[in-house]
């Protein structure tokens, strides 16, 4: 009764009996609660700590090569199918929430394009993503490259949403919004470098309630965060007052903030850097300069929000290991995406594309097996893999072998032939270099030997000759002699 007719006298009097209650304990409190924060805080830092370490062990950069066409919604794909890769409610528990990298990397050479892989997420189910998401793209596994080569000068940001996470950035763009990021790293002399290193993990339920708790509150138009009833009630305060805004942007803001929390969320913190060798003249401005022009590529994406930038003291900490912070911007899908995509451009500067795109065998191949009458042509590398074989039917017709020097033409003809010699077929070959004769002859069976013709034209001795007036049917060799001629 006493808190609801003078609540501010009861938690008055409330106040002084915790109070007179500790007094006489201070000297014991004071130190065991100072004691108690210090030792949980260094034990939740340990623990970051070594959970950063568990990610870096055995971690692998996947290097994308673009296809030659890039689908325009290839990012999309790639980040939907990976929120649910990432999402297992016991590896949270038992490892910790693991992170990704999507890294743009420049150097005097050109862009590579990387996702950096933690050792605790399946490698080949993040290269099939990639894959799925760009058809033709291809993938190589590396070792992580060192980002701050020593003795280069580096300056570095971040990039984070100035205003509340619920208001989306743009995400719809008339043409590529790479374009400008692109040129903002082109022209770079011999010992530059240029890294855009965005990380992401899946958010977890409680980031995704606050947001949604954020957008009910914008969309009711509060102007200040709204108490629930019963901490009201507790605390005596009264709730905000209505701030209401019937303007066109408070109605934008409402429905894109509902867009954007519609699908699967992911927590995303964007760094930025430049480094230049300390050899350089004017090394400072050149890197600061570049990093200028890195960050200021990121205004095409400002709509209801945009990214502010901050300074990031000790870059080579957090660049180098991949090092996710406690705070961490929240972005849908469509957003992410359109920070870290392949560029869709099909001439942008520098970028490493893949070679021919890589098809899957038709059903109707035929598959190497023993007395199926199939010369086996090796083993396809996309999608499943299984042996890929050519009929003995087909292969009496004309076969056309394309490819560049080095690509394995030369191999594939002479584990053609030696499948005929294994099985009895007649075989001819015609090498005008030579070097298929001499590999072929290294490799037959010798008991082969008596059933082996060799034309060599630098052959000193007489060469084997073929009579075509010899036979006992006079008419059969009348008949071949015509059809030669």
């Amino acid at each position: 009764m006493d808190f609801l007719t003078d609540p501010a006298a009861f938690w008055t009097s409330i106040t002084r009996t915790v109070l007179g209650w500790a007094a006489p304990y201070a000297p014991v409190l004071v130190p065991v609660a100072t004691a108690a924060a210090v030792c949980v805080t260094t034990a939740c830092g340990r623990m970051r700590r070594r959970r950063q370490r568990r990610f870096a062990d055995d971690a692998r950069c996947v290097e994308i090569l673009a296809p030659p066409q890039i689908p325009a919604k290839g990012g999309d794909v790639l980040w939907a199918q990976l929120a649910g890769l990432l999402r297992p409610w016991w590896r949270r528990l038992t490892d910790g929430q693991p992170h990704l990298g999507f890294e743009y990397a420049w150097s005097p050479t050109g862009l590579g394009i990387r996702l950096w892989v933690p050792g605790t997420v399946p490698l080949g189910l993040v290269r099939r993503a990639v894959e799925a998401a760009w058809p033709g793209a291809h993938t190589r596994v590396q070792q992580p490259p060192e980002l701050i080569p020593p003795g280069h000068v580096v300056t570095a940001g971040r990039l984070r949403p100035a205003r509340p996470e619920v208001l989306p950035l743009r995400t719809e763009h008339a043409a590529d919004p790479l374009r400008a990021l692109l040129q903002a790293a082109t022209g770079m002399s011999e010992g530059e470098t240029a890294l855009v290193q965005i990380l992401v993990r899946p958010a977890t339920g409680a980031a995704v309630r606050r947001a949604r708790r954020s957008a009910r509150r914008l969309k009711a138009g509060y102007s200040t965060p709204r108490l629930p009833a019963l901490g009201a009630l507790l605390m005596h305060r009264p709730q905000p007052v209505l701030a209401r805004r019937q303007d066109v942007e408070h109605g934008a803001a409402v429905r894109q903030s509902a867009a954007k929390l519609t699908g699967p969320q992911w927590h995303t913190t964007i760094i930025y850097a430049a480094t230049c060798t300390r050899q350089e003249e004017r090394a400072r401005d050149v890197v600061r300069g570049r990093a200028h022009a890195l960050a200021s590529a990121f205004g095409l994406y400002a709509e209801l929000n945009w990214l502010a930038r901050t300074r990031l003291a000790h870059p080579e900490r957090w660049l180098e290991g991949r090092v996710f912070p406690r705070r961490a911007a929240l972005l849908s899908v469509p957003e992410l995406a359109a920070l870290a995509h392949l560029p869709l451009d099909a001439d942008a500067p520098g970028l490493r594309r893949a070679g021919a795109r890589s098809v899957l065998p038709p059903p109707t191949v035929p598959e190497p097996a023993p007395g199926a009458g199939v010369k086996a042509l090796g083993r396809s590398d996309t999608g499943a893999r299984r042996p890929v074989g050519l009929a003995v039917a087909d292969a009496r017709h004309h076969i056309h072998l394309m490819g560049a020097t080095g690509s394995g033409k030369s191999t594939l003809v002479a584990h053609l032939v030696l499948d005929d010699v294994r099985h009895h077929r007649g075989a001819i070959v015609i090498d005008p270099k030579g070097d298929l004769v001499t590999d072929l002859l290294a490799r037959l069976p010798d008991t082969c030997a008596d059933r082996l013709v060799l034309i060599d034209p630098d052959d000193s001795h007489a060469p084997p000759c073929l009579n075509v007036l010899d036979g006992a049917d006079i008419d059969v060799v009348v008949d071949n002699l015509t059809g030669i001629f």
